[in-house]
């Protein structure tokens, strides 16, 4: 019967917010750059965006954007917190970046060109039936055409969760994202495993993964996801 994927049923619900900033950003592809710089840097509730905005507008193609305006507009409601979140432990920022992040990659999936696909986002990974860990995993995608599946985790800041040392949550994970690989190959599907992240500079993490034997993770940074979008031509 092989490996089956199924999105978890106690999945939360994308906020709206995180919808928003992304239907303009892909209509606007120009803001994806500074989007990604900002969302890097800036991890908590904010009142100052639009002055980092202000900062950061190196760009002839926003600066003089009849959108600008729009645009802080989107970022400020991003970076501030709901009335109904003003009192909660729910870090409502985090999970704003995590969605954004989320919603972007699932465009650009699968990574190759191919017609028959399956994606599932927050995916448990089941064995003959049976659930084969707690974990999920953000997005896999079932390649068809090519007999082979991408597993994407996305971080905003991978630099952040993989740490010296690689802390037991996340190495958890990483030997679980492994064992789907070493699963799926058992059963002569190929598997990809991949991490999706905000950041450019993604070298320290990368020698962080090697060091400790995931050398089978490849990491999208900042640039790789704008070129994909880039390339991505808007059908919806």
């Amino acid at each position: 019967m092989g490996l089956e994927f199924k999105t978890k049923s106690n999945r939360r619900e994308c906020d709206p917010i995180s919808k928003q900033l992304c239907s303009f950003l892909l209509r606007n592809k120009d803001f994806i750059e500074i989007t990604f710089i900002l969302l890097s840097e800036h991890t908590s509730e904010t009142k100052h965006i639009s002055s980092y905005i202000l900062h950061n507008l190196n760009y002839p193609d926003i600066e003089y954007s009849n959108n600008l305006e729009t645009y802080h507009d989107l970022m400020e409601n991003f970076y501030t917190k709901d009335i109904e979140y003003s009192n909660s432990n729910i870090d409502i920022i985090a999970y704003r970046r995590g969605d954004l992040l989320e919603l972007l990659v699932n465009e650009i999936t699968p990574l190759v060109m191919c017609i028959d696909f399956n994606v599932i986002p927050e995916s448990h990974v089941y064995e003959n039936g049976t659930k084969i860990h707690d974990k999920d995993v953000d997005l896999i995608t079932e390649l068809k055409d090519y007999n082979k599946i991408e597993c994407i985790e996305c971080k905003a800041n991978i630099n952040n969760y993989i740490g010296n040392p690689i802390d037991d949550d996340t190495k958890d994970k990483l030997n679980f994202m492994c064992m789907i690989s070493d699963k799926s190959n058992s059963y002569g599907v190929g598997c990809d495993l991949l991490f999706a992240t905000y950041r450019s500079d993604i070298s320290y993490t990368k020698d962080l993964l090697l060091e400790n034997s995931f050398d089978n993770f490849k990491i999208m940074n900042s640039v790789d996801l704008i070129q994909r979008l880039n390339a991505k031509r808007l059908i919806h």
